[in-house]
C-alpha cells in the first residue's frame, strides 16, 4: 500500500535511504532559452509558458526523481512587487504548486512535492509576516514538504525555517557555504544545522561556492547524524556518468539528499539512479529497508582540507 509523499519522505529519512530531488528550475529554463534574470524571472513562465514548466516536472518524474520542487522562489509578494505584480502572489504560487501536484498525481508513483520557500534578506517584520504567509500558501496548495532555499545567514535560516515549521510539514533547509565551510555571515555550518535541527528541521543541504567549501561541508554534515546532502561546487559541470559517480561517493560518506543543482538534467538523475541502487526504491513502506551499500574511493570529490 502506498502512502502520502510526506509520510514516505519522513520514513525514508529515518531509514537513511537516499532521496533524489529534481534539478533546478532556473537551470532548466535557461537551457530552454528563457531569460530568468529579467522582469518576473522564473515566475514569468507561470503566466505565459505553463506547458514548459509541466514538461520540466514530467521529465524529472519520468527520470525517477522522488521530489519535485515548485517554481515558487519568485512568487512571493516581495519579489513580484518589484515589477508591479505583488497582488498576484497567491494566484501564481497556487498555480506553481498545482502544476507540480498534477504531474505527481498522474504519475502513478508516490512523489513528494516540495514547496520552495526563499529566505528574506531583511529583518523587516512585514516581510517576515509575508514569508510565513507564503509558507502557508504552499501548504494549503498541496505541498508535502517545505524546502528553504539557499539561506546565507543564521538569521535567514532561522526565520525561514520557523515560518516553514508553522505549516507542520517536514522542512528541509539548503544553505550557501563559503570556502571555509561557514555561511556567508561567518556562522559555522555545524552550529546552524544544530540550531535548526533542534527547532525541528528534518534535513540539510549545503550549497558550496567552490571545491574547498564542498569538502568542508561534507566533513561537517557527515558528522551531524542528520539527513544531509552537498551540491556540486565545480569546477565545471559534470557529465551524467561523472555526476552519478560523485553521488555514489557521497552516499558512501552518508549523504541521503541527492541531486538538486541547476546543472542537473533528467539524464543526470537517470544515471544517478542506475548507480545508486538504494535510491531506486520508491516512497513506499516496503522499500524503506536500506540495501547493502558499496563503499568506493572518493575519486571525484575534492581532496580533504
Amino acid at each position: 500500500m502506498q502512502i502520502s509523499g510526506a509520510q514516505g519522505l519522513l520514513a525514508r529519512l529515518d531509514a537513511g535511504t537516499p532521496i533524489v530531488l529534481d534539478g533546478g528550475i532556473r537551470g532548466a529554463l535557461r537551457r530552454s532559452g528563457f531569460d530568468v534574470d529579467e522582469g518576473l524571472g522564473t515566475a514569468a513562465v507561470l503566466s505565459s509558458q505553463q506547458a514548459a514548466l509541466t514538461a520540466f516536472h514530467e521529465a524529472f518524474c519520468a527520470a525517477g526523481a522522488h521530489v519535485l520542487r515548485t517554481n515558487t522562489v519568485q512568487t512571493t509578494p516581495e519579489a513580484l512587487q518589484r515589477v508591479g505584480y505583488g497582488y498576484r502572489a497567491a494566484k501564481l504560487t497556487s498555480l506553481a504548486v498545482d502544476l507540480a501536484r498534477e504531474v505527481a498525481e498522474s504519475s502513478g508513483r508516490t512523489l513528494c512535492v516540495a514547496g520552495v520557500l526563499p529566505p528574506m534578506k531583511s529583518a523587516d517584520a512585514k516581510l517576515r509576516t509575508e514569508q510565513a504567509a507564503h509558507a502557508q500558501r504552499l501548504a494549503a496548495a498541496g505541498c508535502d514538504l517545505i524546502l528553504v532555499d539557499a539561506a546565507c545567514s543564521l538569521r535567514e535560516a532561522v526565520a525561514a525555517t520557523s515560518a516553514a515549521l508553522l505549516t507542520e510539514l517536514p522542512v528541509l533547509v539548503t544553505m550557501r557555504v563559503l570556502e571555509n565551510g561557514a555561511l556567508p555571515d561567518g556562522e559555522r555550518l555545524e552550529a546552524v544545522c544544530d540550531a535548526l535541527a533542534g527547532a525541528g528541521a528534518a534535513g540539510f543541504v549545503a550549497i558550496p561556492g567552490e571545491p574547498a567549501g564542498e569538502m568542508r561541508a561534507i566533513t561537517a554534515l557527515s558528522n551531524l547524524g542528520r539527513p544531509w546532502g552537498v551540491w556540486h561546487a565545480g569546477p565545471g559541470e559534470l557529465s551524467p556518468s561523472a555526476y552519478a559517480q560523485r553521488s555514489v561517493e557521497l552516499v558512501a560518506e552518508g549523504a541521503t539528499l541527492l541531486s538538486g543543482e541547476d546543472s542537473v538534467t533528467p539524464e543526470h538523475v537517470r544515471a544517478l539512479l542506475e548507480s545508486v541502487p538504494q535510491a531506486q526504491r520508491e516512497l513506499r513502506r516496503a522499500s524503506l529497508i536500506p540495501g547493502p551499500m558499496t563503499l568506493r574511493g572518493l575519486t571525484n570529490l575534492p581532496p580533504r582540507m
